[in-house]
């Protein structure tokens, strides 16, 4: 068999964003999307032979899904794709040009049978700022894919510039990736996970759920802010006091959050995990983020280090478990009811690093994927190049209750702030009304 007559199965994530894309109607949702601001002269024609090499290495980017009567599955698709340069150093105001031209792009319908399922774009701002658009629909890649070809292709770029070897590819096949999970899927590991997950949630919890106003309209919006350099250092500070990570206690805050807005003391929410527990795994770009629910008991006396300490117990337990699919879960369960694809709202805290070099020229990568509008998404990243930290709020747009999302932040962000200061770091009291 030719390596273009190849059928492969889709892996248990592929196949429920798949079926998701199958059963509804088009939409942009399932496209992910970044773009990378890199400072500092870009040589265009070899930054594209640095992408181009790179997605020939990505074996699970150059398929398309088919279905037919024996179900849905990949093939190898064809190679001829579009790299797209342009040049708007001329234009009155470049920057906003290259942005609506990317949320253009994005904006598309994604279609998993299309062939290349990804897009590639260089938009060159001045002689020393250019942006770096990707564009994947999220069958094919998920965030942490993102870092390892993004990383991948400011090595091969810096290579070529710097007249320097080049590091071999150590990416794996998306053949070996499947045969993978195959094996777990037959596993007694498999059975552990399922064991702890559906005995963790047998009595099927309500999750938390945060009013966002109104009836929810078509679309979605995302409200991005910062914690200030001060904020972000105390932040890590106390992190490192406590012998936990930075991460636990933004998920201990947000945990205190949702208690104090519900009056809930047994939270529920959904947060992301990579879904990578092999060294294949961990450096193979493709889609194996899970959602997974994540139960805390909450008392508005907890100061937040004892809740952070509680938020590492149970993150170390999630991720002991984290290769059971979340969708495996619902469907086992039937929870949570009326069909809602995730465990109440998400927070999604990014960790691994993604900043890029570029032959000398720094890389900031920023996510613009389209928000999902289901639910609340608050996903925290740390800002490398400046010590803040982000905090993006996701939720669909909503009538008459516009400005709740806003809302949300602002008030998250005041307690996230206010937790960490002061010697106590204890919860704010009481309930938001």
């Amino acid at each position: 068999m030719s390596q273009d007559d190849r059928r492969l199965p889709l892996s248990a994530a592929q196949y429920d964003i798949w079926l998701a894309q199958r059963i509804g109607d088009p939409s942009p949702v399932y496209n992910s999307g970044e773009y990378v601001e890199i400072d500092g002269p870009v040589d265009a024609p070899q930054f594209e032979a640095a992408v181009r090499q790179a997605v020939a290495e990505s074996e699970g980017l150059g398929v398309r899904i088919v279905e037919d009567a024996e179900g849905p599955h990949q093939v190898p698709a064809a190679t001829d794709w579009t790299f797209t340069v342009r040049d708007l150093s001329d234009s009155p105001d470049p920057e906003a040009e290259a942005h609506a031209w990317m949320r253009d792009e994005l904006a598309r319908p994604a279609d998993p049978t299309a062939s290349p399922l990804f897009a590639q774009a260089l938009f060159r701002l001045s002689d020393t700022r250019s942006l770096w658009y990707q564009r994947y629909n999220h069958v094919v890649m998920d965030a942490y894919g993102w870092s390892l070809f993004g990383r991948r292709v400011a090595e091969v770029y810096t290579a070529h510039v710097t007249a320097a070897p080049c590091a071999p590819p150590r990416f794996g096949t998306l053949g070996d990736v499947l045969a993978e999970e195959a094996r777990y899927g037959r596993s007694t590991d498999r059975d552990r996970d399922r064991a702890h997950w559906t005995t963790r949630f047998a009595d099927r919890p309500t999750p938390v759920s945060l009013p966002l106003g109104g009836a929810a309209a078509p679309g979605a919006r995302r409200e991005t802010a910062h914690l200030d350099v001060d904020a972000a250092d105390r932040l890590r500070s106390l992190a490192r006091r406590a012998g936990v990570n930075w991460s636990n206690v933004v998920i201990a805050a947000a945990a205190a959050y949702f208690a104090r807005v519900t009056g809930s003391a047994d939270v529920v929410f959904s947060v992301v995990v990579t879904g990578r527990v092999t060294p294949l795994s961990g450096r193979t770009p493709a889609t194996t983020a899970n959602i997974l629910p994540i139960r805390l008991a909450v008392d508005p006396g907890d100061d937040l280090l004892t809740l952070a300490h509680r938020v590492r117990d149970e993150l170390r337990r999630t991720l002991v478990h984290q290769r059971f699919r979340g969708e495996e879960l619902r469907r086992e369960l039937e929870w949570p009811a009326a069909g809602k694809g995730h465990f109440g709202p998400l927070v999604n805290v990014v960790t691994f690093d993604h900043q890029l070099d570029f032959a000398g020229a720094p890389g900031r990568p920023h996510d613009v994927s389209i928000p999902p509008g289901e639910d609340l998404v608050i996903t925290v990243r740390a800002e490398e190049t400046d010590g803040r930290i982000r905090v993006d709020f996701d939720g669909a747009d909503s009538a008459p209750g516009l400005d709740d999302l806003t809302a949300h932040q602002r008030a998250f962000l005041t307690h996230l702030a206010a937790t960490t200061d002061g010697p106590a770091h204890r919860t704010p009291p009481g309930r938001v009304t």
